[in-house]
């Protein structure tokens, strides 16, 4: 991607908001009145239609006659071309030193621009995001729910990220360098998920830990409402794609062992896409590209825990998370060999015993002192968690008897 004009205005560099537009009218001017009104007053808007059927290409160049910093563009013939190629030309028609980046159907808070931005400060970020609120059709909020995930801190992001798309893309800016590096979003995978992997495997992340926007779901959302099965094609896409992508981007996402759990991550979805064959494959796959794997039963079992109780994708009917761990345990010993599927099993019914013993040892302490104990039979090393020795302990001696010695050490301590 070629470098484009920077402008300038008082010193803040220009901000280059980017949305596709399709079929939104009925949203498009509270979208566009949210970013008119921003605090942070040196931006341009560029709007690209995808070949919208209602009156919103009309609106927006209504909008475009009163106000100068909109740009309007359209594919020829005003065709549609999608949501990864529409939001691709307003990159390449975009002037900005930052890029940020709005559904034509959602809404910023007034200040969502200049609270973010001076993150960039630091030189080593390429993406900021935040929290958002969200709100239904005729703008109402939806009560205590809020989207999106600080990954900012996360020492192994992309380890994270791989398992599902935990960015709220309305809460984006991203530095240009990043486009300039990295290439625009893949036209031929529907998610922007894997660009902002892309993004992270060589720039940090920015997050304000507050929502400064309104993600809208409605009955048109492109996003709301597709089949888990459909969504579970668009994820594996993007897994792929960026597989395919690791050894140009490189960092942290071109090692054996980032390249093992794309290949575990592709094998997760197909499974329940319920090609298992293809599943086989890339299980096998992993432990090709990363034979240390076959050394890492904990690691391992770490990334199978967060896929079963942590899962962030949505699942087919009729299946569970627990199907997959079964299917996984019954050819890990062909791909892995006995010994490590069998220290992948003691790791994995120690770490049920635990969520067990941490749900139940509030009402059932006979039980949760059961499952503690089958929890460090199976895996000693948990021994080590804080957490779990304290519900031991409670489950034998009871939490009032813990609170006294511990009463009795900081006493001790203040008498030494």
């Amino acid at each position: 991607m070629n470098k484009l004009a920077i402008n300038f205005n008082q010193h803040q560099p220009l901000v280059s908001v980017c949305i596709a537009l399709y079929n939104h009218e009925r949203f498009l001017r509270q979208t566009l009145d949210s970013v008119l009104a921003q605090t942070y007053k040196n931006f341009e808007i560029i709007v690209v239609d995808d070949g919208s059927s209602d009156g919103s290409l009309e609106l927006l160049e209504s909008y475009a006659r009163q106000y100068p910093s909109i740009r309007v563009f359209t594919h020829p013939n005003k065709s549609n071309k999608g949501i990864s190629a529409t939001t691709n030309l307003a990159v390449e028609q975009s002037r900005g030193e930052y890029l940020a980046f709005l559904g034509s159907d959602d809404v910023w808070c007034e200040d969502k621009l200049e609270r973010q931005l001076p993150l960039f400060d630091d030189s080593q970020i390429g993406l900021v995001c935040s929290r958002s609120y969200i709100i239904d059709g005729v703008g109402q909020r939806v009560p205590d729910v809020i989207i999106g995930t600080d990954v900012s801190n996360d020492p192994d992001v992309l380890v994270k990220m791989i398992r599902a798309n935990q960015i709220a893309a309305l809460t984006v800016v991203v530095r240009r360098e990043c486009f300039e590096q990295l290439g625009l979003f893949d036209a031929a995978v529907y998610s922007d998920w894997e660009m902002w992997m892309r993004i992270m495997a060589r720039w940090k992340v920015g997050f304000l830990d507050e929502p400064l926007a309104f993600y809208r779901v409605h009955d048109y959302n492109t996003s709301i409402g597709i089949k888990p099965e459909v969504h579970l094609q668009y994820s594996t896409a993007a897994i792929l794609a960026l597989y395919h992508k690791a050894a140009e981007i490189g960092g942290p996402l071109d090692t054996p062992r980032m390249r093992a759990l794309l290949n575990l991550q592709a094998a997760y979805f197909f499974y329940y896409l319920s090609e298992e064959t293809k599943a086989a494959e890339y299980l096998r796959a992993a432990f090709g590209i990363d034979p240390a794997l076959r050394n890492d039963s904990t690691g391992f079992g770490q990334w199978l825990g967060e896929q079963i109780y942590n899962g962030l994708q949505p699942l087919p009917s009729g299946k569970t998370a627990q199907d997959f761990s079964s299917w996984l345990m019954a050819n890990l010993q062909s791909v892995a060999g006995k010994q490590f599927s069998r220290r992948v099993a003691k790791w994995h019914k120690a770490h049920v015993a635990a969520r067990v013993a941490l749900s139940c040892h509030e009402t059932n302490v006979q039980k949760a002192r059961r499952k503690m104990l089958e929890c460090f039979i199976n895996d000693p090393s948990r021994f080590k968690d804080e957490e779990l020795r304290w519900v031991f302990a409670k489950t034998l001696i009871g939490s009032g008897a813990i609170t006294h010695i511990g009463d009795f050490k900081r006493r001790l301590r203040g008498h030494a």
